[in-house]
């Protein structure tokens, strides 16, 4: 028997090797979809299964599929800049779905903590009066800090053609939405006479 004809025999039994172990995993990945549906109503059970079902074909086929990279988890620092991006562009509907439903907005002067909003609408309907009253508003940070949850920001704003006030806010998290802001009282900004967008 030459080589060439040895290495063929080589080559097919491994190939059937890895046939079979390849139909053993999806027989075992079938078996446990089977399980997964039989915990729910069995009602649900035929329309479970007709979800979970692939073809031994497309089973094979998933190793030569690319996959699409995880998208980078925004962070709370980022996520507040985004708010402040928002702001800026007066994208009231853009700055609502970075908030919880019940945000609340809260101004602190002193020992005073004065709720300005209570929820998303409340919120929205603030914004709409404020953009009304001052349609050239900007607002820069010039810093930011995280930590756990909570993101503290010093902002300076008023618009592009004077330095406005400075004020420093406290946003809280919860998840990956914002939930409860505090202003601090406002004061005159030292520096710079122009409110320059970041």
């Amino acid at each position: 028997m030459n080589r060439n004809w040895l290495y063929f025999i080589f080559t097919v039994s491994m190939a059937t090797l890895a046939a079979c172990a390849s139909s053993q995993v999806y027989s075992g990945l079938q078996e446990r979809e089977r399980n997964l549906c039989r915990e729910g109503p069995e009602v649900e059970y035929s329309a479970c299964m007709a979800r979970q079902q692939m073809s031994f074909r497309e089973y094979q086929q998933l190793g030569n599929t690319p996959t699409q990279a995880p998208a980078t988890p925004v962070n709370n620092s980022q996520r507040v800049r985004q708010y402040v991006d928002a702001f800026n562009r007066q994208d009231i509907a853009g700055m609502l779905e970075m908030t919880t439903g019940d945000i609340r907005w809260m101004s602190i002067d002193g020992d005073r903590v004065s709720v300005e909003t209570h929820d998303a609408e409340e919120l929205r309907q603030a914004m709409e009066a404020y953009f009304g009253a001052r349609p050239n508003s900007h607002s820069r940070l010039l810093s930011i800090q995280a930590n756990g949850p909570f993101v503290t920001t010093l902002e300076q704003a008023g618009t592009l053609e004077n330095r406005g006030q400075c004020s420093m806010a406290v946003y809280e998290f919860s998840g990956t939405l914002i939930s409860n802001v505090w202003y601090y009282r406002a004061y005159e900004c030292e520096g710079e006479s122009r409110l320059h967008p970041q």
